[in-house]
């Protein structure tokens, strides 16, 4: 739990490059094992096949020297070949078992052999334990056909040579997987960093986006996921900039007409603290005539509240003739936009 724990609390750019760093070990020591194993049965292989060849030279020999009477020359090879790196050991063997010749160390083949071994009825290969070592060695066991008699020749290989040839494998295994794993270290936070900068420039820009800086972009081109998310955020941005634009200057026009609605309140206000102070009549219609204000000296005037006189016309207190009269002349100074100056009338109390 705890581990699982570390890994949560670890940044992105530190997992990215932990886990190709992992699966980059653990492909070096497999590899690493492999390739020792591989190569180390190849030169055992190579070792045995070449020493099986040699058994059986040497076993054809010691036929002809039967025949010819010139073991001599067979124990001259025996010894010969008992020098080599790799021979430890060489015994020629009767039917009845008795050691007919042998050459290298002595001590190796006694109680070595099995007596089954003796008289095999083909060329067999067996691991034995060198007593005198604890090692684990070879034993090439070659069937010699005497007359009627079926004589062997046994060979002890010893595995030193190959014990030495995987050590300087596994040297030089190790010399590489260092180079190999320190340029995947490199390779690895390059990775890391190129995966990790884009996300971190997105990260930046919402921060930015917070702050209220709708202009700010990120610059990520690519065909990839991340390219495609940094258009995204890219059109979002914008798309929330025309948004805030638009909502800021609906504000602004609401805020405006809130401005002006207050200066006309206020300025109606003061038009009728004026016109209520003042003894002549204050008035005003629409566009049609319509009384939309009178001022209190209506009533003085014309005998009408100045509430009664609200939606009526002034034609509606003039008499027929007149109203007629001045609707027409009313018609015309509207239609111009024209303040009304001067336009007597007789009016009905």
């Amino acid at each position: 739990m705890e581990s699982l724990s570390f890994v949560r609390k670890m940044g992105l750019f530190s997992k990215i490059a932990f886990m190709v760093l992992a699966m980059l070990t653990i492909a070096i020591g497999v590899t690493t094992v492999l390739s020792i194993r591989q190569q180390t049965k190849t030169i055992e292989t190579a070792l045995i096949e070449k020493n099986k060849i040699l058994s059986i030279h040497l076993a054809s020999s010691a036929k002809n020297a039967f025949w010819s009477l010139n073991w001599f020359f067979v124990e001259r090879q025996l010894q010969e070949v008992a020098r080599s790196e790799n021979v430890i050991f060489l015994q020629i063997t009767k039917a009845n078992g008795e050691v007919y010749l042998a050459s290298g160390d002595k001590e190796f083949g006694e109680n070595v052999l099995a007596p089954e071994s003796v008289r095999p009825e083909r060329q067999i290969v067996k691991d034995v334990i060198y007593t005198k070592t604890g090692e684990i060695n070879k034993l090439i066991i070659t069937p010699i056909e005497i007359g009627d008699e079926r004589w062997s020749l046994t060979m002890a290989l010893s595995l030193k040579q190959i014990k030495e040839a995987k050590e300087h494998i596994l040297k030089v295994n190790i010399i590489w997987a260092g180079i190999i794993f320190l340029l995947g270290v490199s390779v690895s936070f390059l990775f890391a960093r190129e995966m990790t900068r884009p996300i971190k420039q997105l990260v930046e820009g919402t921060k930015e986006i917070g702050r209220g800086n709708l202009d700010y972009r990120i610059k990520i081109k690519g065909l990839d996921e991340l390219g495609n998310l940094a258009d995204s955020f890219n059109n979002m941005a914008e798309d929330l900039k025309k948004t805030t634009t638009s909502r800021d200057q609906l504000a602004k026009e609401i805020e405006e007409r809130k401005q002006a609605e207050k200066a006309l309140r206020e300025s109606e206000e003061r038009f009728r603290d004026i016109s209520y102070s003042m003894a002549d009549w204050i008035w005003e219609v629409d566009k049609d005539g319509k009384y939309t204000f009178a001022s209190e000296s209506a009533k003085e005037i014309l005998g009408y509240d100045s509430e009664e006189l609200i939606g009526k016309t002034p034609f509606e207190l003039m008499p027929e003739d007149e109203a007629k009269r001045k609707r027409e002349a009313f018609k015309i100074i509207a239609s111009e936009k024209k303040p009304i100056i001067d336009l007597e009338n007789w009016n009905l109390t």
